[in-house]
């Protein structure tokens, strides 16, 4: 539906002339526009399903990209003269905190009252990452990365230095993962990123020597860690990640999950926070310098 607007918005001359071009216009708006009417049906069938939980899931999302549709729809419209244009300034260069994001964000950058620089004329160099279990021969990959970003996350304190993690026994290959709870990310260069969990903490927390209270280990009994590459720009493959294996450790019976940064590792920090479903969380025992973070599930 981007491409189709971008390609209608581009010839809309054809759109107001009579020119070789004017059938193929108004028969591709028309495709776009019944596009536009097949997302609005399946907001109102959403919205009628008996099954309200999912509803309550997924209405923002069906709204959100149901009122970007629609304006879309009527700006394809205003080109075919079939409404009158919008008495809003047209302003090429809007200000930032003015989009909105995700799909919808993409079909308001293309109308020419919020700017349209993002989506075509300068597009992003996009990455295909691909998402695969962990297998015992990725080991050395995972042992790389994870010092590397140690080395990073470690500021002027040397490694041997560093207060020890719970997960270091899980990145450093020391403890192997849970069955199905360990996920690979590769990029076109190779291994990329790495997320793993112990559905049970107990044995991180015998291989570090560090008791963890029975309280904490009620609520959070699953240890996870995760880790990418600086040159992972985009943080939706991370997240994707996280989001697999949350949903593997819960299939496993475990009711939450906790995890340990350094405050130094500022990059991991933001993610697990801007993730939203971890918090802060209080644990007897901690290294200087050594947060943790836990999630229900």
């Amino acid at each position: 539906m981007l491409r189709e607007l971008d390609w209608l918005k581009n010839h809309s001359r054809a759109a107001a002339a009579e020119t070789d071009e004017t059938a193929e216009w108004c028969s591709r708006a028309q495709q776009f526009d019944g596009m536009c009417e097949a997302v609005v049906q399946l907001f109102n069938r959403l919205s009628n399903a008996p099954n309200r939980s999912i509803l309550y899931d997924l209405y923002n999302y069906i709204c959100d990209i149901k009122s970007g549709v629609g304006l879309a729809r009527a700006y394809v419209k205003t080109l075919g003269g079939q409404c009158p244009p919008s008495a809003q300034l047209m302003n090429d260069d809007p200000e930032p905190w003015g989009f909105r994001g995700g799909l919808s964000g993409e079909f308001q950058r293309m109308l020419p009252c919020h700017g349209n620089r993002d989506l075509f004329r300068h597009p992003l160099m996009t990455e295909v990452y691909c998402m695969r279990p962990y297998s015992p021969e990725d080991k050395v990959q995972v042992q790389k990365i994870f010092m590397e970003m140690k080395s990073a996350g470690g500021g002027k304190m040397p490694l041997m230095m560093l207060p020890p993690l719970l997960c270091d026994s899980l990145s450093s290959g020391e403890l192997a993962p849970s069955p199905q709870c360990a996920l690979i990310l590769e990029d076109e260069i190779g291994v990329c990123g790495y997320a793993l969990a112990l559905t049970d903490a107990q044995p991180a927390a015998a291989k570090t020597q560090r008791a963890v209270s029975a309280e904490v280990l009620k609520d959070f009994p699953s240890l996870v860690t995760i880790q990418v590459l600086p040159r992972v720009i985009d943080s939706t493959p991370a997240k994707r990640m996280i989001v697999r294996l949350l949903s593997s450790i819960k299939n496993s019976g475990s009711r939450g999950v906790f995890c340990e940064l350094r405050q130094s590792d500022r990059r991991m920090l933001d993610f697990y926070t801007k993730l939203g479903c971890f918090k802060p969380i209080k644990m007897a025992g901690l290294p200087e310098d050594v947060v943790a973070m836990g999630a229900s599930l």
